[in-house]
């Protein structure tokens, strides 16, 4: 209608619905299937909430999971996107200072989560020309359990012959797992589609990662 065309090209800042639908584990909760109600491009670090956003990489035929905390990744016009519905997170809102003229994150802009220190573990499972990531947070304030608003399910490419790589929050395949450090163990799993040789290589966090 006239009103949603006005807030879409207009001045006015888009709000969207988020809706609950009850599973019995976390990682299967409140899935929402969104996008970007501008046409126009947008930084993902200035939505409103902080659980991560998940985007179809059409090249490599895959999900990639970005934070928009600990990513600068930049939507396309309209660009439709997964999200999981955190506990109090009933609105996404995409605040106008997130749009921008091209898909180059240029302003530096980034959202501080509070309580602990957190350190980012990347890591890449490489086979041949394909490769996949998985991410490990190391935080005090962070729980063992799966957490909607930090933590990120893996949504499995359906070509079988796409490496898929991740890290395992009891027997939850995960793209991002953000836990304590606890005993210093995380489970890794992968599956490869075919043969082929695999590299495992640290993309972010260095130190005695």
């Amino acid at each position: 209608d006239a009103d949603a065309q006005a807030a879409i090209l207009g001045n006015a800042e888009v709000s969207l619905p988020l809706g609950t639908y009850e599973a019995e584990y976390a990682h299967n909760d409140s899935w929402n299937f969104v996008g970007n109600p501008y046409p126009t491009y947008y930084n993902i670090q200035h939505l409103s909430l902080t659980m991560p956003v998940y985007v179809w990489d059409y090249e490599y035929r895959k999900y990639r999971v970005y934070s928009p905390i600990d990513d600068e990744m930049v939507l396309s016009p309209n660009e439709a996107f997964f999200v999981q519905k955190p506990k109090g997170g009933d609105v996404l809102t995409f605040p106008l200072s997130g749009r921008c003229t091209s898909n180059e994150v240029s302003n530096g802009y980034a959202k501080a989560r509070t309580g602990g220190d957190r350190r980012l573990i990347d890591l890449r499972l490489t086979v041949g020309e394909s490769y996949d990531d998985a991410r490990l947070v190391l935080n005090a304030s962070a729980s063992e359990q799966y957490e909607m608003g930090r933590d990120a399910a893996k949504m499995f490419s359906l070509v079988e012959t796409v490496p898929q790589f991740y890290t395992l929050i009891n027997d939850v395949p995960c793209a991002i797992n953000e836990r304590p450090e606890g005993n210093g163990a995380v489970a890794l799993g992968m599956r490869m589609g075919e043969g082929g040789t695999a590299t495992l290589s640290l993309q972010r966090g260095g130190g005695d990662a």
